[in-house]
């Protein structure tokens, strides 16, 4: 196995542990009140990360690094890093109404400015950078594909039952403000 592939491991199991400790720490059970509308998509992103990784890793070209893969490879260590510096400002800026489980917590305010004004999900735009540079690290095309396509799809199931709750929350707040950003990715979706 590569030095470059022991890397990108290990930027995976950082992640994994950096979610499993907001996991542990910001769940809608800890908040009295919190309403909660998940429909186990929290469950589906697990699986499916979990799944894609194992797969993706699994038929990842371990050995052969070429100073163009070395290249690839620095694009996806940015990524990463700029995902997991998005991941937690997002969190940050959410605050205490950050839940990793769809719910709404007593007093909640519609979030529509710093990175909320960009995008409407900046959490999850910075998973799944983190997760897309991991997956360009795997050195292989069909890797990088078995981990993104299903991760986005989960992560666009999430965002469907999320928005769903925001609208039944927020009413036309909401929908005025999805009018005016974008979900995920800026400009684009």
């Amino acid at each position: 196995m590569s030095v470059e592939t022991v890397i990108f491991i290990s930027l995976s199991l950082i992640f994994m542990v950096n979610e499993v400790v907001i996991n542990m720490r910001k769940r809608s059970a800890m908040i009295p009140g919190a309403r909660r509308h998940d429909r186990g998509s929290l469950a589906v992103i697990w699986i499916v990360v979990t799944l894609s990784f194992t797969i993706g890793f699994s038929l990842a070209h371990n050995l052969k690094w070429s100073f163009t893969n070395c290249l690839f490879g620095s694009l996806g260590m940015l990524l990463y890093i700029g995902g997991m510096i998005v991941r937690w400002i997002s969190v940050i800026q959410l605050d205490k109404a950050f839940t990793v489980d769809v719910a709404f917590t007593p007093g909640q305010e519609l979030k529509t400015d710093g990175m909320y004004r960009i995008v409407r999900h900046p959490s999850y735009l910075g998973a799944f950078m983190v997760i897309t540079g991991v997956a360009i690290g795997m050195n292989s095309i069909l890797s990088f594909l078995i981990v993104t396509i299903p991760v986005f799809v989960a992560f666009a199931y999430r965002i469907k039952v999320e928005e769903t709750f925001l609208i039944r929350n927020f009413g036309e707040k909401y929908r005025d403000y999805s009018d005016k950003t974008r979900k995920l990715i800026p400009f684009v979706y």
